[in-house]
């Protein structure tokens, strides 16, 4: 099965669903001459109105989360502590926040880029840790690949300048499961909800 880019449609159904299937899938990032890319390998899904770990709760709409209720396949980033960039993708129709965020990957292209990024150092100089750790965790994962605060608003897929964040299928299907979100214990009771999605250890498809 040939690779190919995930369409609009993809994007445009409910959060949860997009984001277990988002697992497995390709994310390449492409800026004039510099290329990466990696595996999808944990996703969490933000909701709706009443989703209190979701920056649109109660139907809040600010400069920086407005892309949430805007078109599907649209790329939301926003600074965690004004240094970490956090990767989203929207989701849904128009007028109803929803997005996953992208929280670790495994890479499979430009590992060299990657790893000069995060530590300064070639792949081969890089411990056992440290190459496991890449693009694990949200804001590590964009700062291997790349992506910054001038992805905000981008369309999946477009094209901008010399840049470009695209995404894959690669005819993979692996198994995961669903836990509670990571660090969003002020949500109170929608803390405990299983909208967090992971592929299950030993896949290697890609």
């Amino acid at each position: 099965m040939a690779d190919y880019q995930l369409s609009k449609d993809f994007f445009e159904r409910d959060a949860h669903i997009v984001a277990g299937e988002l697992l497995g899938k390709v994310i390449e990032v492409r800026d004039g001459t510099s290329f990466c890319s990696a595996v999808i390998s944990e996703t969490e899904s933000y909701s709706g109105f009443e989703d209190k770990a979701s920056h649109a709760f109660g139907g809040r709409i600010t400069e920086r989360n407005r892309v949430m209720y805007g078109e599907p396949g649209v790329i939301y980033v926003y600074l965690v502590y004004g240094m970490h960039v956090l990767l989203n993708i929207v989701t849904g129709n128009q007028g109803f926040p929803a997005a996953v965020l992208i929280r670790s990957a495994l890479p499979r292209s430009g590992t060299f880029l990657m790893s000069e990024r995060r530590f300064g150092k070639r792949p081969d100089q890089l411990t056992g840790r440290e190459m496991a750790s890449l693009a694990r965790g949200p804001g590590n994962l964009t700062k291997a690949l790349g992506i910054n605060m001038e992805d905000y608003g981008r369309q999946v897929n477009g094209i901008y300048g010399h840049r470009s964040i695209s995404l894959y299928d690669i005819g993979s299907s692996p198994e995961y499961y669903s836990s509670p979100r990571i660090g969003v214990d002020y949500a109170e009771e929608w803390a405990a909800v299983p909208w967090r999605f992971c592929m299950k250890e030993g896949f290697s498809k890609f």
